[in-house]
């Protein structure tokens, strides 16, 4: 509704109740929903006063997203973390997956490539999260996955930023490196899940704006 434009820059959004009701969805489910649109530029939530249509919707091809997370970490030590992080978790579960693992990720990455056709924003961010979350909840590794949830909030964000500058043969690709990354885990192969993974990871930075000598 955002993107196409019905609603407009700066418009109030009906009461949460309201918006509920005409979605017909939980109250839980739209507060979570409109978290993740103010998180990734969409809506302004204004505590008092509303929830508006930001005034200035992020452009893929003028404007640079902001990085939200700034004053913690730079967005290059972020993907560099994931970098770290996630190649060696994934390598890790290419030794242990199991037939309901693999089963799970193709799911969510069907889910993310459904979701994109649909131009269905938030709920591809979710699937997107949810399978990188699965690779980590899986790692026979637990220390290195107690790291990745312990600085989720920034590993999600650097998901989330890229989506609004993404066109959709970006996409493609990126949902692309996701089924590879399958392949090499049904395969058992450690080596090729390690290496899908930081391309994955690059390109996904190469999205956000930064490039592969930035992070290498």
């Amino acid at each position: 509704m955002i993107r196409s434009g019905r609603l407009k820059e700066g418009e109030r959004l009906l009461s949460q109740r309201e918006l509920a009701d005409s979605l017909n969805v939980s109250r839980a489910t739209l507060r979570e929903a409109l978290l993740l649109l103010e998180n990734i530029g969409f809506i302004t939530i204004e505590p008092g006063s509303g929830t508006f249509v930001s005034r200035k919707l992020p452009s893929s091809e003028n404007e640079e997203v902001p990085w939200r997370q700034i004053k913690e970490y730079p967005l290059q030590s972020v993907f560099q973390t994931r970098l770290f992080l996630e190649r060696e978790m994934v390598s890790l579960l290419a030794i242990s997956v199991n037939s309901k693992i693999v089963a799970e990720l193709k799911m969510l990455t069907d889910q993310m490539e459904a979701s994109w056709n649909k131009m269905e924003i938030v709920s591809h961010i979710e699937a997107d999260i949810a399978f990188h979350e699965c690779i980590a909840n899986n790692c026979p590794n637990q220390m290195l996955a107690s790291l990745y949830r312990h600085f989720k909030d920034q590993m999600w964000e650097t998901q989330r930023q890229p989506v609004l500058r993404a066109e959709s043969e970006e996409m493609r690709i990126s949902i692309i490196g996701h089924r590879t990354l399958i392949d090499a885990l049904q395969a058992g192969n450690p080596a090729a899940a390690r290496e899908s993974m930081k391309e994955h990871i690059l390109y996904t930075a190469e999205c956000a704006g930064l490039s592969k000598e930035q992070l290498l």
